[in-house]
């Protein structure tokens, strides 16, 4: 399936159902989809919209390592290094610490 298709798919589910059981599902695969697509001002927009609504959520480590990802690609080097570094400090046993551990350092480097 095309990634504009698979957007308009799920953001016609979020407009059903915006606070349904799926919701957080819909709107962690909208936000993946938009920056699949390079529209990282939409992928921002949705994966705070993700984090704010569901902060307990299993997939948060998930989606702070995305958000982190998505700071860089819009040269907001100093949110990512503050993101992945509250991502290792409140999840230091996920599976996304370590790669979060090799995108902080990444980052860093570029602002040597």
């Amino acid at each position: 399936m095309k990634w504009k298709e698979a957007e308009r798919l799920f953001e016609q589910a979020l407009k059903r159902e915006p606070e349904g059981k799926n919701a957080s599902y819909v709107l962690l695969h909208l936000a993946q989809c938009a920056a699949a697509t390079k529209d990282f001002q939409k992928a921002k927009s949705l994966t705070e919209k993700w984090i704010a609504q569901f902060p307990d959520g299993s997939a948060l480590p998930m989606q702070m390592s995305s958000l982190a990802s998505i700071h860089v690609e819009l040269k907001e080097d100093e949110k990512a290094i503050e993101l992945l570094e509250e991502l290792i400090e409140k999840f230091p046993n996920s599976a996304h610490t370590k790669s979060a551990k090799e995108q902080l350092k990444e980052v860093r480097s570029k602002e040597e």
